[in-house]
């Protein structure tokens, strides 16, 4: 042997990491080939690598893991709370226009189906098509060709909400005069779905002309 075992003992870890010269590497593996101490010891430096190796790059990937598993508990948090936040915002929001919608009146407008009949003695305004919030009626005299006719003036409103709900099927009743405050005496029914607000005939006679000119139309007569 050329050189002895300490020697090439000292150099092994350079061979073993390949940074040794050209040189050193000739002369380490000349030496192997008669050495079997040296190559034991070379192999005994690959293996303490190889489990050095090992246990580096498992604690490496312990560590991706865990940061993998915290960004993943993060995004889902976030989502969950972005989630919450939108379903909250859409609530305040959905609640505020529902509310708007209930609060916003229109009238109900004179195009609508509408019946009067008596139902159990009282004379009853039936609307198709439409749900009422308020409704109002005014008595009045009307007085034409020196006759007499004691006559009623109803108008209705409706919700924008309501608007959206009701359907073909849908019908309002609104009782015009009860039976034990003279609904057989009612000769007419006015009604106004006008919007504009309605400027009632408060006591006194009013003839055909004039009520028209309040905006009101005759929808039932005896």
């Amino acid at each position: 042997m050329k050189y002895k075992c300490g020697i090439i003992k000292d150099l092994l870890p350079l061979y073993v990491d390949h940074v040794c010269s050209d040189e050193s590497k000739e002369l380490i593996e000349e030496h192997l080939l008669e050495c079997n101490n040296c190559k034991s010891y070379m192999d005994s430096l690959r293996k303490s690598q190889d489990v050095e190796y090992a246990a580096y790059d498992e604690e490496k990937e312990r560590r991706k893991v865990k940061m993998m598993l915290g960004m993943k508990k993060k995004i889902v948090s976030g989502n969950i709370l972005v989630v919450i936040i939108t379903v909250l915002i859409l609530g305040v929001v959905g609640t505020g226009v529902m509310q708007w919608l209930k609060r916003t009146l229109v009238p109900i407008p004179e195009t609508r189906q509408m019946e009067v009949n008596y139902e159990n003695g009282d004379l009853v305004l039936s609307v198709t098509d439409a749900i009422f919030s308020d409704a109002s009626g005014v008595r009045f005299t009307l007085t034409e060709d020196g006759k007499a006719y004691e006559c009623v003036a109803v108008a209705m409103n409706t919700s924008k909400w309501n608007e959206l709900i009701s359907s073909d099927k849908t019908c309002s009743k609104y009782t015009i005069a009860y039976s034990e405050k003279g609904a057989n005496e009612i000769d007419r029914v006015y009604y106004s779905g006008d919007e504009k607000d309605l400027e009632y005939p408060h006591n006194g006679e009013l003839n055909e002309n004039e009520i028209q000119l309040l905006g009101y139309t005759l929808v039932w007569s005896k």
